[in-house]
């Protein structure tokens, strides 16, 4: 089974256009994304799978993502496209808003708001990274602690007589 970078492509979308930033067209999304799949998996060291198995020909991973590496990933490339397109580049932050926005919203503002949103995806994206790390940990867990609930207690020597 592959995971098309299309999965991926849709959950930023949907994020940005929450935000409301910018108004293209998802092809056009598409096609900026797609330069933004390989920081995103470098960024993702953590991820226990080969993240190089990937067709960029193709727009697809060679491998099946879970659900948990999918969600992960978007985030990496919503950090990735704002940090792109809005945060190292603030002389483009004019051209973002139509002129009754500018006049209405200050451009430091908008790109405050734009770098506390770029802060808060990082943090949830580390947290989200520090789950799916002890993920295989947890199950452990679980199964040990069913384990010893399956098994009959030890009696103490001291009071068997």
């Amino acid at each position: 089974m592959s995971t098309p970078y299309k999965v991926l492509f849709d959950g930023v979308i949907t994020m940005l256009r929450s935000t409301g930033i910018p108004n293209i067209t998802e092809d056009e999304f598409d096609e900026i994304l797609m330069g933004h799949v390989r920081p995103a998996c470098v960024r993702f060291r953590a991820c226990k799978q080969d993240l190089n198995k990937r067709n960029d020909t193709l727009a697809t991973f060679e491998i099946e993502l879970i659900d948990e590496e999918i969600e992960i990933l978007i985030n990496f490339l919503y950090i990735e496209f704002i940090s792109a397109n809005y945060i190292n580049v603030p002389s483009l932050l004019r051209q973002s808003l139509v002129s009754r926005d500018y006049h209405a919203f200050s451009s430091a503002n908008h790109l405050k708001g734009l770098m506390d949103l770029w802060d808060t995806t990082q943090k949830e994206t580390r947290q989200m990274i520090s789950i799916y790390s002890n993920m295989g940990l947890e199950l452990f867990g679980k199964l040990k602690t069913m384990r010893e609930e399956s098994l009959p207690p030890i009696e103490d020597e001291e009071g068997s007589d």
